[in-house]
């Protein structure tokens, strides 16, 4: 997207010829400001009988206009230049121009399919009919100060549209403006920088005749303070200048520096977690663990609405929440009975078992038996597993003992006899079922880590600050100081790993009215708070404003605090030339002739170079002439002589050409 800098509050109709910029005023306006008015009582009479020929043939200037065949193609224009038409009242300084890929935005003829407000009917004449520019649904445009334009005038070949002018919408009445001008019927297209309605950002069109019209935008005008450019180099901070207002969404830029992290507000306690029934009712807020009766077990979820019964929390996101995904399962060494005698390394596994599976003295076992463990440190020689969480990890906990069995029958005692020795060892046997989880103790706060914080035994942090940064750890250690807990496993315990970034797909700009599906993330500019990127956890996610509604969408990417002002830009190119200056005053008149006989008036012909014509004769010029093509002359005598012609316009005024 190419920006422009205008340092000028006034914007031209249209381009024209760069010797000398027609602007677009009234008839008689024109006429004072290219030609000498004089007064003339003894042609009055003649002045009244041409008054409607001239205002049928006398149009405009047209600016850039160019006849196109049909069909009408989308096309890019240069931006015409900016010169001395005004925009209404307060005028903005400083504009930008922003320029858009070519997009139309309005065909009235009959099948386009364009939208209402932007399609057919036809234009009718003397009839102005509003557009609406924001509210295309074709192109993508803000309400802006001025918009690049390009009109196209379509008629059948013969029927001529006389001119077609366009100005603000709201209240301002036609100016007397024109754009183009289809003398000859067909297709005319001409650019112009048309100024925007103050309350709507729409336009006024407005022809002379029945006609199709087509509009085009390659860009429109806004201030410099509302427009967002990508992050540059930091260059030296300056002083803060005022916030500007959010400009139009663009392209995700580069991830900006992390702002300063708000305060920790109260984390809420956590209920009991159970596993999952499909025949038990959960309620909002209610967490489960899908042990085995989920089509994907080992993670938990929490409830996100009441009566929820029967819908299997890993696959209905719209009624469960994932709070932690399952990890993936590590290969597990041998594992060997626990003995107090034995060196063991990190990663070996241990199995608390009863006394009578121990070795003889002086080996022990655990202080609580029936348990797994993992060595976190080496050597690890006389650490009781069930006693000593910095040297062991609990892997499965000992489950609850079963209902004893029924005695068998009392057998006959044998004779006694001599001790044998001690065999060896059998195989491990094969691990019991896990026992039913037991409650889970309430979390204290949550707050993020600070290596210069004493953390005591059961505190639990999140890592912002750490070497790795998006898992939370329970210090395992009173008097815990500067230890990292993604780097010092004896310091903390792992609770919930960072997962894995997923793909975000296209970020729009959330729309109240707008239903959004699971997945789908927005960049809010109309919610409650702006400035962050929020990712829907439902379907038919309808008016539910991101920022105030967290059980409908979670937060991806928070607002960062503003960057320091980049350095200088280089200069952009000198600005177009002022608007033209005001007419000087009118010269004193010469003192009227006398007054002759007024003359019938003969018949208009077409101008010819090669005829002479006498006092009176009245022609059309068509070519040969060095004033436009659109207006009439009365000749004396004399041949092929332009300066001789009196120029007859509309207005009852009569202006003759000056070289």
């Amino acid at each position: 997207m190419l920006t422009q800098p205008i340092d000028s509050s006034e914007l031209v109709s249209s381009s024209g010829p760069e010797e000398e910029p027609l602007v677009a005023r009234p008839p008689r306006q024109r006429c004072k400001a290219r030609y000498q008015l004089f007064a003339s009582i003894g042609e009055g009479a003649v002045l009244a009988g041409l008054a409607a020929l001239a205002l049928a043939v006398l149009t405009l200037p047209g600016f850039a206009q160019q006849p196109q065949p049909d069909p009408i193609p989308l096309k890019n224009w240069a931006v015409p230049n900016l010169r001395a038409q005004a925009l209404p009242a307060p005028s903005p300084t400083g504009l930008v121009f922003i320029s858009v890929t070519p997009c139309r935005l309005v065909d009235t003829r009959a099948g386009s399919g364009f939208p209402a407000g932007f399609g057919s009917p036809s234009l009718v004449a003397n009839t102005p009919r509003t557009f609406v520019i924001p509210n295309s649904t074709t192109c993508s445009i803000p309400m802006a100060a001025a918009y690049s334009l390009n009109f196209a005038s379509i008629s059948s070949p013969g029927q001529p549209v006389d001119w077609l002018s366009a100005w603000q919408d709201g209240d301002t009445p036609w100016p007397g403006t024109s754009i183009l001008n289809a003398l000859d019927g067909g297709t005319v297209d001409a650019t112009a920088l048309v100024p925007g309605g103050t309350t709507d950002g729409g336009i006024q069109v407005l022809s002379a005749n029945d006609t199709d019209v087509v509009i085009d935008i390659d860009g429109y005008f806004i201030q410099a303070s509302t427009v967002t450019g990508p992050a540059g180099p930091a260059g030296p901070t300056g002083p803060a200048g005022p916030t500007g207002a959010t400009g139009p969404g663009g392209a995700t830029g580069p991830a900006g520096p992390t702002g300063a992290t708000g305060a920790t507000g109260a984390t809420g306690t956590i209920g009991p977690v159970s596993n999952y029934s499909r025949s038990v009712t959960y309620s909002i807020g209610q967490v489960v663990f899908c042990a085995t009766t989920c089509a994907s077990n080992g993670s938990s979820y929490i409830s996100l609405i009441n009566s929820n019964i029967g819908l299997d929390p890993s696959i209905n996101r719209d009624s469960w929440a994932l709070i932690a995904r399952a990890g993936a399962n590590g290969t597990i060494g041998p594992v060997t009975n626990y003995s107090s005698t034995t060196t063991y390394t990190t990663g070996q596994v241990v199995f608390c078992a009863p006394e009578k599976n121990v070795a003889p003295a002086p080996s022990k076992t655990c202080a609580i038996t029936g348990s797994s463990y993992i060595s976190l440190i080496s050597p690890n020689i006389g650490n009781d597993p069930s006693t000593n969480p910095k040297a062991w990890a609990l892997i499965a906990e000992a489950g609850a003992a079963g209902a004893p069995g029924a005695p068998g029958a009392q057998g006959n005692p044998g004779p006694g006899g001599p001790q044998g020795p001690l065999g060896p060892v059998g195989p491990q046997g094969d691990v019991g079922p896990a026992g039913p989880v037991g409650p889970t103790g309430t979390i204290g706060p949550v707050t993020n880590y600070n290596s210069s914080t004493t953390y005591a035994t059961g505190a639990v942090v999140f890592c912002t600050t750490c070497a790795t940064n998006g898992s939370s750890y329970i210090s395992l250690v009173n008097s815990n100081t500067g230890h990292d807990p993604s780097t010092n496993p004896l310091d903390w315990a792992l609770i919930a790993q960072a997962g894995a970034t997923g793909t975000i797909g296209p970020v729009t700009n959330y729309n109240s009215s707008t239903t959004y599906g699971t997945g789908q993330v927005v960049f809010c500019t109309t919610c409650t708070t702006n400035g962050s990127s929020y990712i829907s956890l439902a379907n038919s996610n309808t008016g539910n404003d991101p920022s105030t509604t967290p059980l409908e969408w979670a937060l991806i990417a928070e607002a960062g605090a503003a960057g320091a002002p980049g350095a200088q830009g280089i200069p952009g190119p000198g600005g177009p030339q002022g608007p033209l200056g005001p007419v000087g005053p009118q010269g004193d008149v010469g003192p009227a002739g006398p007054v002759g006989p007024t003359g019938t008036i003969g018949p208009v012909t077409n101008y010819n170079s090669s005829t002479t014509y006498a006092t009176g004769a009245v022609v059309f010029c068509t070519t040969g002439c060095r004033h436009t093509v659109h207006s009439i002359y009365s000749c004396n005598s004399r041949t092929s002589s332009v300066r001789a012609c009196i120029l007859l316009p509309v207005a009852n005024s009569v202006c003759r050409w000056q070289s």
